[in-house]
């Protein structure tokens, strides 16, 4: 399972409040800190990166997923072009602060993905119909900015949730992936135990992982069939 996700009352996760800590633990307004990026704060674009720049690789992640893994500086450079893109758009004279800035930057974040692949083609002399899997990709996994907050969001719940398992537990995670797609053999040979062991294990671990979960445990992938028996 990539990326699990569940949903708040509203459809869309739960609602958060746009505030990020300074270098001092004080908690400040998106608007606040735009306020103090215009007036030449330096700092206020570090706090604004320490607090969002996870949410903008993720939207480059999951918009360009392929090429991201192809090459790990595509993503790098699309997550630069947003924080420059964003601060250029907000440092404009007359600009409006969005309303919404995590939105915002999700919406920024997959125009600089969709440009850096039109420019890619045309260096490349590449007519559209030639680069139509590239463009393609990003249509599939455009979808409202709220859903990839969301989903963001959810993985961060789970990652905490895992964080504080039992160590014992915590390292069959290390393997969550290949686990939930019911490749136990393969999971158990990288963890170095026998796979009857993990099948096991495996029931234990979700189970806690649900109870920290609570309702967003919905999307948790179901227990493991029993182990075989030998």
């Amino acid at each position: 399972m990539q990326d699990p996700r569940a949903t708040g009352e509203s459809g869309h996760g739960p609602e958060k409040p746009t505030t990020a800590a300074d270098g001092a633990g004080v908690r400040q307004s998106d608007a606040d800190l735009i306020r103090r990026l215009r007036g030449g704060d330096a700092d206020a674009l570090r706090v604004l990166m320490k607090q969002y720049d996870r949410l903008v690789r993720y939207t480059v992640f999951r918009a360009c997923r392929d090429r991201c893994v192809r090459d790990p500086d595509w993503l790098d450079a699309r997550a630069s072009e947003t924080w420059t893109g964003f601060l250029r758009s907000v440092q404009a004279p007359g600009a409006a602060s969005p309303e919404d800035l995590r939105a915002y930057l999700v919406q920024v974040a997959r125009h600089k993905c969709r440009d850096a692949l039109r420019l890619g083609r045309a260096l490349a002399g590449r007519t559209v119909s030639q680069d139509e899997a590239d463009l393609s990709q990003l249509v599939v996994e455009e979808e409202d900015a709220p859903d990839t907050i969301a989903r963001l969001e959810d993985l961060e719940a789970l990652r905490a949730s895992i964080d504080a398992l039992p160590p014992e537990d915590r390292v069959l995670c290390a393997e969550f992936a290949l686990i939930v797609e019911r490749k136990w053999k393969q999971a158990a040979k990288r963890l170095g135990i026998a796979e009857s062991s993990l099948r096991s294990r495996w029931p234990r671990v979700l189970q806690r992982l649900r109870a920290q979960l609570g309702k967003k445990s919905e999307k948790l992938p179901r227990d493991p069939p029993a182990p075989p028996t030998l």
